[in-house]
């Protein structure tokens, strides 16, 4: 489906700009991160290898993502080609949920897919068949994604991250921090609350701004990862969007703390799991 896609759009194209992102070699947060800016043909070759791009490279670490933000313009609306592939997309991503508990599905996926990223197998693309008047590309530098847990999904955990063992600890270490981490379970408060808070790696992302003109117009009409280029129709005779580039993404940059975030104390710092306290 993605080579039938890829000889279809790549037929339209009256405009192509996308911003490479360097692959990361190591499952940390670089101090800078710098994108390229490729346009026309260029542009054009490096989607058509990014759409049905699923396994890692050699100097990918396995836990990063392959990125390609950027803007294809199309004159021809073909956005059904589009919903059709990312129907497929989570239909597998389903499937997987389905037959496959969280704590066992990376490892029977990589048995059933040897090689490749799920997360670059799944992740949808957008298009968009209605006028837009203006893409901008931003980052999102300091998000994280936050989890409730109960005690018993505290313990679960705990359980599957036994085998786990950060680089940090040896595996008797690790072991007997689990084990300790368990045992004070047993006299936390009834009324502790967990949660998982894990740093997401700075990521890109695309608001989407349609014309006023139209029937579904919003002042900000969507925020989008921008993992993979997005695609958007014009009209003939119409004028392009406007397009506000990616720009670098610097570490210092990005070191603001929330004033609204909770307070937690550390359960185990390795899993970013945490208590509250309030």
């Amino acid at each position: 489906m993605v080579h039938e896609l890829n000889q279809s759009w790549s037929r339209y194209v009256i405009h192509a700009e996308v911003y490479p992102l360097p692959l990361l070699e190591k499952a940390q947060i670089p101090e800078e991160i710098i994108p390229l800016r490729l346009s026309g043909d260029d542009a054009i070759k490096a989607t058509i290898q990014a759409l049905c791009q699923f396994n890692w490279t050699a100097q990918q670490h396995v836990a990063t993502v392959m990125r390609l933000p950027g803007v294809i313009v199309l004159d021809k609306a073909i956005q059904y080609r589009f919903d059709a592939l990312n129907e497929a997309k989570s239909s597998l991503q389903a499937l997987m949920a389905t037959h496959y508990k969280p704590g066992s599905r990376a490892r029977i996926t990589q048995r059933l897919f040897k090689g490749v990223s799920m997360l670059q197998l799944y992740r949808h693309i957008f298009a968009f068949d209605e006028p837009i008047n203006k893409i901008l590309f931003s980052w999102a530098g300091r998000t994280h994604s936050c989890k409730k847990l109960t005690e018993i999904q505290v313990v679960e955990l705990l359980e599957r991250s036994r085998f786990t063992v950060p680089l940090t600890h040896s595996y008797d270490e690790w072991q007997n921090i689990i084990d300790m981490e368990i045992s004070h379970l047993a006299y936390s408060p009834s009324n502790s609350h967990y949660r998982l808070h894990r740093p997401i790696a700075p990521h890109p992302r695309v608001m989407i701004y349609h014309e006023r003109e139209h029937q579904h117009y919003e002042k900000h009409d969507a925020m989008l990862h921008a993992n993979l280029p997005i695609f958007t129709y014009v009209p003939g005779g119409s004028s392009l969007p406007e397009i506000k580039a990616l720009k670098p993404w610097l570490k210092d940059q990005h070191r603001l703390i929330r004033k609204d975030k909770l307070k937690s104390e550390v359960v185990v710092e390795p899993l970013h799991l945490y208590r509250l306290t309030e």
